[in-house]
């Protein structure tokens, strides 16, 4: 009754004045359309019996009948009244709503299906004009009820085509509908197609026509598919189930086998091959812009019908989807698969086809790759979508027999496109039954090796051509499994002559080059299958590349291309995950080491002193023949065949990583030729033209170096292990003292940049973690014949001390630490000095090496810095010292200053004082420069940076007098190198000694500093002065001015501008003043003002402080002197 009532109102009827009469409009479509489906639900859940069921399970079994029975008839009856009051919905299938059109396509469906005799006889023609003719529809989302309700009417009422024009009404429409590609439904449409031909009755149409139109005007409507990758699979799988539906209902439009026959092979020829076909090679041609192949091969695929020949030229320039290829050609290879089936012998009208066209282009003068690039992607699809299905027709029907017609014409061409054709065919079928194929006999293994070796091997390695790369694909693609070595065996002993190979060295023929290919395609395949059980290179490791391999190695120049090429395959390594070598260790380690010789052999051709010095070092470290140090007129090409196999196998060195001596010594030669081509670089502007003539092909193949050096990655160095990076650090290391040590051919400046470049290079090349960086370092500062000059560390003492220094070896020594000193300012002060290490970059901690032991090696070294003094450019005081304060201020490490101070002493006690400072003003570091002595000079610019800097307070200088007081006496002698470098410390120990009496209280001072260990040594040494004879008896070498010396450093004065400003620089006690003026007394007694004069240099001097110092003490009473004294 509501559907009734909702089917009968209008957009006026919903009338409402304030809802716009649009919105109206579609709220009608909603209502009718929902009725609509509301009806066709309602008849197909009558039908189904579901109705009512929760009710009425609690009925008695008779009363459910009942009750069932009669709803039905009230529903049929209510059903049928509206189909006729409505005039079977034709007129909502005239409706403007795709929704409403829907809505009745699904109604009329429901009413077919559920209630067939609802339609009277008289009323179905009108019915059946609507309902069959519905392919003018246009709107896709009417189209998957309309295929519904044709279907099932089609089948319900067939005899109803009889009373319509079914070419006017049916298919003119149908025709425009798949032209129009379904007008837009492709992926609802052409699925119904082939349920369609199931329906149409074979009375009202002529069969052969009617499906070859069908085909005709499907295919015409294609190109509306082409850009929606759904939308192709719907076409094509459509087609090919009307194809294949075709093809077995023959018998429905002909009579008699031969007729059947006919029209089965006209749709073949049709179809398949003047259509599917057809298009495939031009989509492949229009791929690659290659008209050549439609002009002749595609036009061998036409077939002379109508569907074919009104295909417009324009086909040429269309531009394919990229899948539309791959889709049609598992669209043909489907249909065949069927085809096969069905009837075999259509399938080789097919294979007729596909072999014409393959001869075509075998026999053409000029093959492109883009021409038989069709024919190999069809292998490949037929590989996918029928050969690993088990199908057989591919081979034996389709590919065998062409590949027997068109292999002589493949054999005798030089064409890489043809070639690769049969290497696909092999890779798909096997290499047992391709050959089979070929020969067209059943083959044992047999028969199948004495083929493979009497015809494929002569005609795959016959000499060097355009094909040579391809024929050797198509001979590995023959190797099989079952007797791989027997192939390998013939492969490799055709290519090398086994009697002459080894006898001496170079006598491999001119066949390398091509074996070198070979091998190289070998290591590609076998790095592709590396993840399969058994694909190792023992497989492929024959004997006879071992000896080919140590013969070419073992040759002399001339060298060829392919001999570099030849090693470089079988060693592998030319990538960093190729890690397969075709050749036994102990073959690669032999030509390792002739690399290793020819590579010395140029470096003991340098000019450069630490190159050939550096490469007697590594000679000695394996047991090499005279052979690779001899000079030789080819020694420059040698080197670049060493380079060219190095290039090409460079990632094989890690499979020898057990060889650490080989393997470093061949990075080593490669850093130091690298670092040659820097020297020659920065040297070249100096050089005249003769000496560039001399030195231009070397730096050219210096210069390869450098640029093969260049492209080596840290990660490869770090990957060699410890052994090897240990070793190749440390010749390294070597090498650059003895740059430093050896050769004088470039300015000191340009040495040192270029050396702490390389420093920096190898910490970053070598070392994992700080702790590897300590022990390159420590090598570095080992000693050596020149190094160091005054401070020799020492493993069980710690350190001792030189006696005696060559002027040369100072030199050396200068700029060695000239090159440590920039060093610190590149990785820091801590590193090198401090030996600071962090833990390690893996997070594994820091291998067993204790601080004390780091700190007392490398203070012999900040004091060796100290005592070195000047450096090139510089001095330590400005360079080396404000390093070192600057590190213990923020590092607190003060031990190490307690190391390099004992050194430093104990060197100054060893060499003794010579000059030192001026005892009576306070230390400063312009009267550093002035003294002469290494050990004093360096431990005083220590100290006075330490007191200066605040680094170092009053118990410190405690401390170190303490130390100067124990070794002032050996028993009851005096220690006069103790006693002479004394003064100059208490110099500068002065102000950090008397510093805690500042501020305080006269009788305070006195009592305190009248009981510390400083005031009862100066009393000592006052007393012990006063008891000495007046100075103007002493003579020449008497020690006792250095007593007198120490007295007066223990009295600073500050001077200033103003000699009634001048006063002491700290406190002095009673006794002290007591004692002064006894000295001062004792020697105006014995000597007037003439008789100063006339004595020694020294006396004049220290009488003059003497008086100097007397006068500040004794204030303004001191005038009296004065008048006593002049």
């Amino acid at each position: 009754m509501y559907i009734e009532e909702d089917l009968k109102l209008t957009s006026q009827s919903l009338s409402n004045k304030t809802i716009a009469s649009h919105e109206l409009e579609e709220m009608h479509q909603q209502v009718v359309s929902s009725s609509l489906l509301a009806l066709a639900t309602l008849l197909d859940v009558f039908a189904s019996g579901q109705f009512g069921r929760s009710d009425s399970d609690n009925m008695i079994g008779e009363s459910k009948h009942d009750v069932k029975a009669r709803a039905m008839t009230v529903a049929v009856s209510s059903s049928e009244n509206l189909f006729s009051t409505h005039k079977y919905f034709l007129d909502f299938l005239k409706s403007q709503s795709p929704a409403i059109r829907s809505a009745a396509y699904s109604v009329l469906r429901s009413y077919i299906k559920n209630i067939p005799d609802v339609v009277n006889k008289g009323d179905m023609r009108s019915l059946a004009a609507t309902i069959l003719g519905a392919f003018q529809e246009m709107n896709p989302a009417c189209h998957s009820s309309m295929w519904q309700t044709l279907l099932i009417f089609s089948k319900r009422y067939p005899d109803v085509w009889i009373t319509l024009n079914v070419q006017r009404i049916i298919l003119s429409r149908l025709w425009d509908f798949l032209k129009n590609g379904c007008f837009g439904s492709q992926q609802v449409s052409h699925p119904a197609l082939v349920l369609f031909l199931d329906t149409v009755p074979l009375k009202e149409i002529v069969g052969e026509k009617f499906i070859l139109q069908i085909f005709q005007n499907l295919w015409a409507g294609r190109k509306l598919s082409y850009f929606s990758n759904t939308d192709q699979l719907a076409f094509f799988m459509g087609l090919e189930e009307c194809f294949l539906w075709a093809l077995r209902n023959a018998s429905r439009y002909c009579d008699g086998v031969e007729a059947i026959y006919s029209f089965q092979r006209t749709l073949v020829d049709t179809v398949v091959i003047g259509l599917l076909w057809h298009e495939y090679l031009l989509a492949a041609s229009s791929k690659f812009q290659d008209t050549s192949l439609s002009e002749t091969t595609i036009a061998s695929s036409k077939c002379s019908t109508e569907p074919v020949d009104n295909e417009s030229r324009e086909t040429f320039n269309v531009k394919y989807p990229a899948d539309y290829e791959e889709n049609l050609g598992k669209c043909i290879i489907r249909i065949l698969s069927g085809i096969h089936c069905l009837e075999h012998d259509l399938l080789l009208v097919f294979c007729s086809t596909f072999q014409g066209n393959c001869l075509d282009i075998f026999r053409q003068t000029e093959c492109s790759s883009q021409n038989a690039e069709w024919a190999v992607k069809f292998l490949i699809l037929l590989d996918e979508h029928a050969v690993q299905k088990g199908e057989s027709w591919p081979l034996v029907n389709l590919l065998g027999p062409t590949l027997k017609e068109s292999f002589p014409v493949i054999e005798a061409s030089d064409s890489p496109e043809l070639v690769r054709l049969l290497v696909v065919a092999a890779s798909v079928f096997g290499p047992q039954k391709i050959i089979q194929e070929l020969i067209s006999i059943d083959l044992q293994t047999r028969e199948f090796l004495q083929y493979f070796n009497e015809r494929i091997i002569p005609s795959c390695l016959r000499e060097v051509g355009p094909s040579n790369a391809s024929r050797l694909d198509l001979l590995l693609a023959l190797l099989d499994e079952e007797c791989f070595s027997e192939q390998w065996d013939a492969i490799i002993t055709y290519l090398i002559n086994s009697e002459q190979v080894g006898v001496s060295p170079g006598t491999v023929d001119n066949k390398i080059s091509i074996l070198a290919i070979l091998i190289e395609k070998v290591r590609e395949r076998t790095r592709k299958h590396t993840h399969l059980e058994g694909s190792c290179a023992y497989e492929w490791h024959h004997e006879l590349l071992d000896s080919a391999a140590l013969s070419i190695i073992h040759s002399f120049p001339p060298f060829r291309n392919s001999d570099a090429h030849f090693l470089f395959a079988v060693l592998g390594g030319g990538v960093e995950d190729d890690k397969i070598s075709l050749l036994s260790r102990e073959t690669s380690v032999l030509i390792y080491e002739e690399i290793f010789r020819m590579l010395m052999t140029f470096m003991m051709d340098s000019s450069f002193v630490w190159v050939r010095n550096i490469c007697s070092l590594l000679s000695h470290r394996r047991n090499y023949s005279s052979r690779g140090f001899e000079s030789s007129t080819n020694m420059l090409e040698m080197a670049q065949f060493a380079l060219d196999v190095l290039n090409g196998s460079f990632f094989c060195l890690k499979t020898i990583n057990g060889e650490t001596e080989l393997v470093s010594g061949i990075l080593a030669a490669i850093f130091i030729i690298d670092w040659e081509h820097n020297m020659l670089t920065v040297t070249e502007d100096d050089l005249d033209e003769k000496q560039m003539g001399e030195i231009e092909l070397r730096l050219i193949f210096c210069e390869a170096i450098h640029t093969f050096r260049s492209k080596i990655c840290n990660h490869f160095f770090k990957s060699l292990g410890i052994n090897n990076r240990n070793s190749l650090g440390t010749v390294l290391v070597e090498s650059i003292k003895c740059i430093i040590f050896l050769d004088t051919k470039l300015e000191s400046d340009r040495i040192i940049s270029l050396c702490c470049q390389w420093m920096g290079g190898i910490f970053e090349y070598f070392c994992e973690d700080q702790f590897e960086e300590q022990q390159l370092l420590e090598q570095f500062l080992a000693k050596n014949d020149w190094w160091p000059l005054w401070i020799m560390p020492d493993n069980h003492l710690g350190y001792s001390f030189k006696a005696e220094n060559s002027s040369l070896n100072a030199s050396k020594n200068t700029l060695f630490v000239a090159l440590v000193d920039k060093l610190i300012s590149k990785i820091g002060f801590a590193q090198v000095i401090a030996a600071a290490t962090s833990p390690s970059l893996t997070g594994e901690p820091i291998k067993d090496l204790t601080r004390n032991n780091l700190y007392s090696t490398r203070a012999w070294f900040a004091a060796e810095i100290l005592c070195t003094w000047k450096l090139v450019g510089g001095s330590a005081l400005h360079s080396f010292l404000p390093s070192l304060s600057e590190y213990v201020k923020h590092s607190s490490e003060y031990c190490l200053l307690d190391s390099i101070v004992r050194i430093l002493l104990d060197g100054a006690l060893v060499h003794g004082a010579g000059s030192g400072l001026c005892p009576l003003w306070p230390a400063s570091y312009d009267e550093m420069q002035g003294i002469d002595e290494p050990f004093l000079r360096a431990l005083l610019s220590l100290l006075l940076t330490l007191f200066q800097d605040d680094i170092w307070e009053k118990g410190k200088s405690l401390s170190l007098f303490n130390v100067l007081l124990d070794k002032l006496y050996i028993g009851d002698t005096t220690n006069l190198n103790c006693l002479r470098i004394l003064s100059s410390v208490m110099s500068i120990l002065i102000r950090p000694l008397s510093i805690r009496l500042v501020d305080s209280s006269v009788s305070d001072e006195c009592d305190y500093y009248s009981k510390s260990k400083f005031h009862d040594s100066t009393v000592d040494w006052l007393e012990r002065t006063v008891s000495f004879p007046p100075l103007n008896t002493w003579q020449t070498g008497e020690d006792m001015e250095d007593f007198f010396r120490l007295v007066i450093s223990c009295f600073p004065i500050n001077a200033t501008e103003q000699l009634q400003r001048l006063k002491p620089k700290r406190y002095i006690s009673p006794m002290e003043k007591e004692l002064l003026y006894k000295l001062f007394e004792k020697q105006i007694q014995h000597a007037g003002a003439s008789a100063v004069v006339s004595k020694l240099p020294l006396v004049q001097r220290l009488l003059s402080k003497l008086w100097l110092f007397q006068l500040l003490i004794a204030g303004r009473n001191s005038m009296k002197m004065i008048g006593i004294l002049f």
